[in-house]
């Protein structure tokens, strides 16, 4: 503290030296400073009878260490965020029985981090008022992260004091401008005891919530004592080097014991079972630096490989659960709940309606932490245990088949349209679409016979609702679109030997190649398949993917179903469009496109591309690539498409000097002519780059994942020579990878 007296004392004695002729200069501007300074301890010091402001957020991420140090003396049970750091320290500039009004992030509600301050407010204060604004209170603050409240505190506790509480949190997206219209509207008006939020574990300031709400934390069990569920989780602290997405490396070496494993990292939302497409390097050399690295941490060796219940840490939507299958590892970003009991009952249990409920109590931010989930009122009725969980099994299975159909998908067998396989294309998409929709719908009945039962187990009637709206199944319902681009895709993956029609599932990534598992449609030998405007090759990609539709459909109906495919919307056919040029355009300038969104920016099949004009364009399967492909597309491929391209240009030559064909057919010949000459000029720059490429005879590792590998082939720089600018192009299709 500051002796007032003394410093004034001071001041008097600086203002009445006038001997001292060298503190003339300076006396003037000490005096003034110091009594700013005073006037300005006055201010802090004094207290008011009314404290009002809206206080600034920083995490304590982003406080420097001076102020850090401080607050963390200072403000021990707010020092997180300087927003509640604010609410502390206004309380002290209130007087007793004065009033503290804010707009405050609503944190401290309900976070572990702050419920010794939450019960300091219950003990020693009154909440007068409050108005939970939730997220997308302010036109410019637009997001879910930043949720806000406002409210009135008294400083005195006033016992069985009722607070009026407004609810308005579920406004928000297109409905955020209905905040204020709704603000005198009784349906979301609450009157609340602030002593019953005593009852509710961590005292969350849940104004909301009924007495049988809160009866229910004593009927129920905490999910510790059916489980293990500590929290303990795997970080990598480098996932640019140790996660890979599970398609990127060989499929061989994806396993327990091997050096990848399938990793459960959150994910969006989606109940039941999905979001497996991590693995993590589980090697010794990288589980030991997960062990000694200060910043990451090993899971724990009971936890490895263990079936659980996994959920979305992370999620701006509703906290989703699902059924964590054998051979996994978790991540701080999907915790999971292993050794469990009951396990169909409680993932049943955790995906209801109620346990929403229960969690937008106990922590309605969007980040579910451990805490929250052990402190859910496990409740086991036995007279509809066998009931509960048949109905969860069937979603399950539901869950996962949709899950496998894809192909980003470990446990991916076949494509949709080959397992409905009918008499033509468009018979079987309309079998697989009215499967799929009673999946759905049968999903979402299950859903809501669940949220029923709990309904009732809890007794919560007056409260929830059963219905499940459409949104939130997370299942995909049969999409034209995109069924045919993911039948395009399958398509090639025949042709490149990743799958086979005479096997299911992964019949090769990585290790040794057996040419004998593809006899209903052949591989292509070398792994190369050309794409150019016209068919200038054997193997040319829109022939094998005719080739293939004929094989699987039969050559009476080929016609209609490559009508069918190029007819779907997404292709844009354009008028007096053949289905085969609309394809070409589709592998020319969409493929790609559409691979890189499937398989998130770290694409299998991997485009050779010469630029803009088209001049050459080949596929290739990473996992088939070895380190004499480059050479071998250049010589095979490349020249030989240039040698076309010539062979072109003289025929062209001859229809343009000709007498016999007409003015309009020398016009189209012209413009053909300069097509291609601007082609052969793309293709000659072209060959400079692949010819440096190929006499390099770069190898990759699949260990090392896509990023790595695709990013040797780009960027290259070719010396010219003789003063001239040196060359930098990309060999591979350019995408941010």
């Amino acid at each position: 503290s500051i002796n007032l007296k003394k410093v004034n004392n001071r001041l008097l004695h600086i203002k009445e030296d006038t001997i001292n002729l060298f503190m003339n200069n300076k006396r003037e501007r000490i005096v003034n400073k110091i009594i700013n300074l005073t006037k300005q301890w006055k201010i802090i010091n004094n207290k008011y009878d009314i404290c009002i402001t809206n206080p600034p957020y920083m995490g304590n991420v982003g406080m420097n260490d001076i102020i850090k140090r401080y607050i963390e003396e200072q403000y021990k049970d707010t020092k997180s965020d300087l927003s509640t750091v604010f609410m502390e320290r206004c309380f002290r500039y209130t007087t007793f029985d004065g009033f503290l009004a804010m707009v405050n992030m609503h944190s401290w509600m309900f976070l572990f981090t702050y419920e010794k301050f939450r019960n300091r407010i219950l003990e020693k204060y009154t909440i007068d008022t409050l108005v939970h604004l939730g997220m997308e209170a302010f036109d410019n603050i637009i997001g879910k992260v930043v949720q806000t409240v406002a409210f009135v505190f008294r400083k005195k506790n006033i016992a069985n004091y009722k607070t009026t509480n407004i609810r308005l949190v579920d406004f928000y997206d297109s409905r955020r401008h209905d905040k204020e219209k709704n603000y005198y509207n009784e349906r979301y008006r609450y009157i609340s005891k602030q002593s019953d939020f005593n009852e509710i574990p961590g005292h969350p300031i849940a104004y909301w919530v009924s007495k049988k709400f809160v009866d229910n934390f004593k009927v129920g069990i905490s999910i510790e004592s059916i489980s293990e569920f500590t929290g303990s989780q795997n970080i990598t602290a480098n996932n640019e080097k140790y996660l890979r997405f599970l398609w990127e490396v060989g499929a061989d070496s994806i396993g327990e014991g091997k050096n990848w494993v399938l990793y459960s990292k959150g994910g969006d939302y989606r109940k039941h079972y999905g979001n497996l497409e991590y693995i993590v390097n589980w090697s010794d050399n990288a589980r030991k630096f997960y062990k000694n690295n200060k910043t990451s941490n090993l899971l724990g060796e009971k936890y490895w490989y263990k079936e659980g219940i996994t959920y979305t840490m992370l999620s701006t939507k509703n906290t989703s659960f699902r059924y964590l299958p054998t051979g996994c590892i978790f991540d701080k970003g999907g915790p999971s709940i292993n050794y469990i009991k009951n396990i169909n009952y409680i993932l049943a249990l955790l995906n209801s309606c109620v346990v929403k409920k229960y969690l937008d109590v106990l922590n309605p931010t969007i980040n579910i932490q451990a805490k929250d989930i052990k402190n859910i009122p496990i409740i086991i009725d036995k007279n509809y245990k066998f009931k509960v969980e048949s109905i969860e099994k069937e979603c399950l299975d539901i869950s996962k088949y949709d899950w496998d159909s894809s192909e980003t998908s470990l446990e991916f067998k076949t494509h949709p349209i080959i397992e409905f396989k009918s008499n033509n294309l468009e018979n079987s998409f309309n079998d697989w679409m009215y499967f799929m929709e009673n999946q759905f719908n049968q999903l979402k009945d299950n859903e809501e016979e669940l949220n029923r039962i709990f309904i009732d187990i809890y007794d919560l009637q007056d409260e929830l609702t059963p219905e499940v709206e459409d949104k939130d199944i997370t299942i995909r319902k049969a999409d034209r679109d995109r069924e045919m681009k993911s039948f395009i895709s399958y398509t090639v993956g025949c042709m490149m030997g990743r799958y086979s029609l005479d096997e299911e599932g992964l019949v090769y990534a990585g290790g040794e190649f057996d040419i004998n598992k593809y006899k209903t449609f052949k591989v292509d030998e070398d792994a190369i398949i050309p794409i150019t405007d016209n068919e200038y090759f054997k193997d040319d990609i829109v022939s094998k993917f005719v080739e293939f539709v004929k094989i699987v459909f039969g050559s009476e109906t080929l016609e209609e179903n490559l009508n069918y495919i190029a007819d779907t919307e997404c292709f844009k056919r354009k008028t007096n469009e053949t289905s085969r040029e609309c394809l070409r355009r589709y592998f020319l300038k969409g493929f790609m496109e559409d691979h890189l969104k499937v398989y998130q920016k770290r694409p299998i099949y991997w485009m050779f591309d010469s630029g803009k004009q088209n001049g050459f364009k080949a596929l290739i399967y990473m996992h088939r690539y070895d380190e004499n492909m480059v050479a071998k597309i250049r010589t095979d491929y490349l020249h030989r498409i240039q040698r076309t391209y010539e062979s072109e240009i003289i025929r062209l030559e001859k229809d343009i000097n000709s007498e016999v064909i007409s003015t309009k057919e020398k016009t189209k010949a012209k413009k053909e002519k300069e097509k291609i000459s601007k082609q052969i000029d793309e293709c000659k720059t072209y060959d400079q780059v692949i010819a440096h490429v190929a006499n390099q005879r770069i190898s990759i590792d699949l260990d090392d994942g896509v990023k790595v590998n695709y990013n040797k082939f780009q960027g290259i720089e070719v010396l010219i020579g003789n003063g001239k600018k040196n060359l930098k192009a990309n060999l591979l299709f350019k995408a941010q990878i």
